[in-house]
């Protein structure tokens, strides 16, 4: 493993430990953990630069009620620093905003979490007791289903339902994201997940509720003998399910699952979709449960020929790595349409390298849609949809890219930099082409200065 992705490594299980042991590290404490771990103090300066940018990103997300990306950018700044009290209580909020919209108990589960977290660190945040306070209300009239457990320990019947507050969950954030923070800084490498061959899983009709089968290429093997099963039903019609990787890895006390795979759609146009990840015993009980949303009401509608990513991974507490006897995937909930009968080709965008182009990697962009508006301020609010397609020889595991707004007078006013691909997420195989979808505002160019925007690739490996 390299170096960088040695000192990555240690400086989580070593946050890990302080939050098992619900010590709370001041902020020089953390930085003398990194510089303990080799990260050296410019690395900790962007790494702190970084944490600003997050939270800043997810105030403007709130302010448009934008819950889902202001949920990513907290959690990204979480991971820098899981101490900080208005991160936490951010958190909090948006979720509960998410919960009164959606009404998904796991958005409740969690707002209440965050909410604790955030009065452990201050007992007298009112903010924090006064949201609190309205769900003990709320749950006066609601009925709590109390049977089955979620993956991070949450009671379920179907749908996510209620954790009792003294529990942490956010392992999972922590262990996988911060690589994704660090490489966020251009600093350090995550390259502590290895490649691994794919495995083909073609949809088949299970046998009963407890035995559904699968086929499987010739292909090898993942670095797992436990089968993942993709349910086929009415609702999993048209989406081809490919397993890239499934990983579990123990620890003393606890345990992490990270599953990788591409999404194809055929013949359909998803707006969402919500998968459910269940993980079976040797004797076909559900042990544990996860949902991930692989398609949000804020992400660009995948139609025909797309391949939607899904990178589902958690991190559970306090137990031992059950012996599991295999992992199944379904549909929970989706809005599907017919595909069109034929799609414009994207028009090429021009891209340039912030520095040299590495050997055997190579991308292709092309704009799907862009919109202009009039944001806060008489500012840019642009949305736009690319299509990002690997040329090279190599996968793609990490795609960053620099956005730039230019004005009338050819000037560069603003920049921003995104992620296309993360490792967090399963490669972009050769020839296979990433559907990426952003709304960006800016604080310094006005709508009626706008001109054009620029690409440029920040970082691919």
């Amino acid at each position: 493993m390299p170096d960088d992705g040695k000192k990555l490594e240690r400086f989580i299980e070593k946050l890990l430990q302080a939050k098992n042991t619900r010590k709370k590290l001041t902020n020089s404490e953390l930085e003398l953990l990194a510089f303990e771990m080799g990260i050296t103090q410019s690395e900790w300066k962007e790494i702190l630069k970084s944490f600003d940018a997050h939270l800043t990103r997810a105030k403007g997300f709130m302010q448009y009620q934008n819950w889902d990306d202001a949920i990513l950018e907290l959690n990204q700044a979480q991971t820098i620093n899981p101490y900080h009290e208005e991160t936490l209580y951010l958190l909090a909020l948006s979720h509960k905003k998410r919960y009164d919209e959606t009404k998904k108990l796991e958005d409740r589960t969690k707002a209440r979490n965050y909410a604790q977290e955030c009065l452990e660190l201050n007992p007298s945040n009112s903010q924090a007791i006064k949201l609190i306070s309205d769900f003990k209300v709320r749950r006066k009239s609601e009925k709590i289903p109390n049977k089955q457990k979620d993956i991070s320990g949450h009671s379920r019947n179907n749908t996510v339902s209620e954790q009792k507050t003294g529990q942490s969950k956010k392992k999972t954030v922590l262990a996988l994201s911060i690589g994704i923070l660090l490489l966020l800084g251009g600093i350090i490498a995550f390259l502590t997940v290895k490649d691994a061959p794919n495995r083909n899983i073609e949809v088949q009709k299970p046998k009963d509720s407890k035995t559904e089968s699968v086929s499987k290429t010739d292909e090898k093997e993942v670095n797992t003998d436990i089968p993942v099963i993709f349910v086929a039903d009415e609702k999993s019609e048209n989406i081809n399910f490919k397993l890239e990787s499934i990983e579990f890895k123990p620890y003393k006390n606890s345990y992490s699952i990270g599953l990788k795979a591409d999404l194809l759609l055929e013949n359909i146009e998803l707006k969402q979709l919500e998968l459910k990840v269940q993980f079976i015993s040797q004797n076909d009980e559900i042990i544990l449960a996860g949902y991930k949303e692989v398609i949000s009401k804020h992400s660009p509608t995948f139609r025909h020929k797309d391949i939607a990513p899904l990178g589902f991974s958690k991190y559970v507490k306090d137990s031992k790595m059950p012996n599991f006897k295999e992992v199944r995937v379904s549909v929970n909930q989706l809005i599907k349409q017919p595909a069109a009968p034929s799609y414009e080709i994207s028009a090429a965008v021009e891209t340039t390298w912030e520095a040299k182009r590495p050997p055997n990697y190579n991308v292709k962009i092309r704009e799907r849609f862009s919109n202009l508006s009039k944001g806060y301020g008489d500012n840019l609010y642009h949305k736009i949809v690319f299509e990002a397609e690997n040329t090279g020889s190599s996968n793609i595991k990490t795609l960053q890219v620099v956005l730039k707004w230019i004005d009338k007078n050819g000037k560069m006013v603003e920049s921003k930099t995104t992620y296309f691909n993360s490792s967090s997420n399963p490669d972009i195989k050769r020839g296979q082409t990433r559907v990426y979808g952003g709304t960006w505002s800016t604080t310094k160019l006005k709508l009626a200065d706008y001109d054009h925007y620029e690409i440029s690739i920040l970082r691919i490996d």
